[in-house]
């Protein structure tokens, strides 16, 4: 079988997410509030997420930007005079950015989307080793308490939720901007 990058480890992610819950525990309790696991994966998460957010304001940007040149070089087309080379060399330009435009689209997009489902992952297997060490902790009562399947539901399920968000959450701030833009 293969081997896991070290950046992947379960017990490093797992062990640093641990890090980042115990601290908002104990600034909770300072606080008289109740502790927010959002705000331990946010710290533990949150910047190199958000660095992914340039990623994604740049594709959508492309996006926006290539229906313009399209609409530029079909008017070259539309008004189309032989003795005109400005406009031919215009229309050139028009004909590379949308090429260009096209392929930042892809290298952004899936440099994007890699690193966002790797971040993902990196929670949700820190979750998960979180979510054990918890189980192999609790007394005989509270394990009475929980079923097995509760704890296979969560360890299945429920984790596989940061996959799905992470992937969309850089959404809730473009698409107002888009819909502004456009």
């Amino acid at each position: 079988m293969y081997q896991v990058l070290p950046d992947d480890a379960s017990q490093g992610l797992g062990e640093e997410l641990q890090r980042h819950w115990d601290k908002e525990v104990r600034m909770a309790a300072k606080e008289l509030r109740m502790p927010k696991l959002t705000k331990a994966i946010v710290k533990c998460y949150g910047k190199p997420y958000a660095v992914l957010g340039i990623f994604s304001f740049t594709v959508e940007v492309i996006k926006v930007i290539q229906p313009v040149f399209l609409g530029k070089l079909i008017q070259y087309f539309e008004k189309y005079d032989p003795d005109d080379m400005d406009a031919l060399y215009e229309a050139f330009g028009y004909a590379a950015g949308i090429s260009l435009s096209t392929v930042a689209l892809t290298v952004l997009q899936m440099h994007y989307y890699y690193h966002v489902q790797r971040t993902g992952m990196k929670i949700r297997v820190a979750m998960c080793h979180m979510i054990y060490k918890k189980a192999l902790c609790l007394s005989s009562a509270a394990m009475g308490k929980t079923t097995t399947g509760q704890m296979v539901n969560l360890l299945s399920n429920d984790v596989n939720k940061f996959d799905e968000v992470t992937n969309n959450l850089h959404y809730l701030w473009i698409a107002p901007l888009q819909a502004v833009v456009v």
